[in-house]
């Protein structure tokens, strides 16, 4: 249901997928990995930035594991948004955790390098990838 209501890329849904989420605490119905990560691609698509990563650290502070995906999803909209600090920490954040980016994850930071025309960082992170056999 929740993301019936995150499907749309509307202001108006969020609240009402917060709220679903919310109740699901108070039913005693625990959130998983896919639930946060619905919502948090909502807010992403929304330009809820800061919010998004709010429930990331709540996420993470109720004991739901994010995987590389989720991470794929602040990735995503954090370059698209022009945000390559917010990005670095981010990677920073999930390396410390012994996730390691996948080619989504290079692909989109490569994508926002370059964007900002830092090509010098857009081709040593291809160079990783590829002595990584990525």
């Amino acid at each position: 249901m929740v993301n019936h209501f995150i499907c749309s890329s509307s202001d108006f849904w969020i609240p009402m997928a917060r709220q679903l989420f919310n109740d699901m605490h108070v039913y005693g119905i625990k959130p998983n990995v896919w639930t946060y990560g619905v919502l948090l691609a909502g807010l992403c698509k929304n330009a809820q930035l800061d919010e998004a990563v709010a429930l990331l650290r709540e996420m993470e502070s109720n004991g739901v594991a994010p995987g590389i995906f989720i991470y794929n999803i602040l990735i995503h909209c954090l370059c698209k948004a022009g945000q390559l600090k917010d990005v670095e920490n981010l990677v920073s954040d999930l390396l410390s955790k012994g996730l390691v980016p996948d080619r989504v994850a290079c692909n989109t930071l490569i994508k926002g390098f370059c964007k900002k025309g830092l090509l010098s960082r857009a081709i040593e992170l291809l160079n990783k990838m590829k002595q990584s056999g990525c």
